[in-house]
């Protein structure tokens, strides 16, 4: 009886192994899931449906002397974009002026603009590029210029402390008759130390620093454009300048003794001379205590 016993659950066992290897064999592989998992690759592109724009240049702030400007900037997702220009007239009235619509190629991309400051007069503006985007969408930069008859840039020569200034303006404009140049001390600036007047066409203009004696420090030089009339166009254009002037050697005054400086004698010199004294001297020591020596032995 326990072998009948034992034979039935040898069966069943067999058999229960069986049908679990079964459905082992019908069941989804978990690392075939895994991998399945991992080699699906979910693409997420972000599109930005905004309208934008850069202007690059000129740059914020800028100071122009020439009046015809080109207004570059960048843009994206634009259908279309007009330019305008703010300016305030003599007046005290602000005028916005539309300078028309640019044209786009795409609608992503760069472009830009041609203008006249001279037809606005001379002061602060402010250049406005408007777009409106492919759906819609307004967006606009704005950028802040001033337009001066003339601006100067001070430069000095490190080895002569010589002093010029560079004039930079519309050869060719009819307003501007002459050019005066100012120069100040910064710790007075109401003071005037040194004018000029050139006329138009003049564009380089040494000042007379190192001729002056002026002494090492900050200076104020103004530049005003005037017309046939002597009437100013326009307030000064400022710039500063930090005048320096090369070491001078300080001269060793002269006690009435004779001097290594005072002929002219290099370091180097005196210490050569002063070795082939001191071998000729240990030479005839030399010579003189052996000459003794053989005179003893005699």
């Amino acid at each position: 009886m326990k072998k009948t016993s034992k034979t039935i659950l040898g069966i069943f066992g067999l058999v229960a192994v069986i049908v679990m290897t079964l459905l082992a064999a019908i069941m989804p592989s978990s690392d075939t899931s895994a991998m399945d998992g991992v080699t699906d690759t979910v693409v997420v592109t972000v599109v930005n449906s905004h309208a934008w724009i850069k202007i690059n240049n000129p740059s914020n702030d800028a100071i122009l002397s020439h009046p015809q400007q080109t207004v570059e900037f960048e843009y994206g997702k634009l259908r279309k974009a007009t330019a305008q220009l703010i300016y305030t007239d003599d007046h005290g009235t602000t005028h916005a002026v539309d300078l028309g619509e640019i044209d786009l190629s795409e609608d992503t991309g760069t472009a830009g603009i041609s203008i006249d400051l001279s037809g606005y007069g001379y002061g602060d503006m402010t250049i406005k590029v408007i777009g409106e985007g492919i759906y819609g969408e307004p967006y606009e930069d704005a950028i802040a210029i001033s337009y001066y008859p003339v601006t100067t840039t001070v430069e000095q020569d490190p080895d002569t402390e010589d002093v010029y200034a560079n004039l930079d303006y519309d050869l060719d404009n009819p307003e501007i008759d002459t050019l005066v140049l100012n120069i100040y001390d910064e710790k007075d600036p109401e003071k005037l130390l040194w004018t000029i007047t050139v006329p138009r066409g003049t564009t380089k203009v040494e000042l007379p620093f190192a001729e002056e004696g002026y002494a090492a420090g900050k200076y104020i030089i103004t530049t005003t454009a005037y017309n046939a009339n002597g009437e100013d166009l326009y307030v000064p254009y400022v710039v500063g300048l930090d005048y320096t002037r090369k070491n001078v050697p300080t001269d060793v005054p002269n006690t009435g003794t004779l001097t290594a400086g005072a002929l002219n004698v290099s370091k180097s010199d005196f210490l050569v001379t002063s070795l082939i004294v001191l071998l000729i001297a240990s030479f005839g020591g030399i010579y003189f205590v052996s000459r003794r020596k053989n005179s003893s032995k005699k």
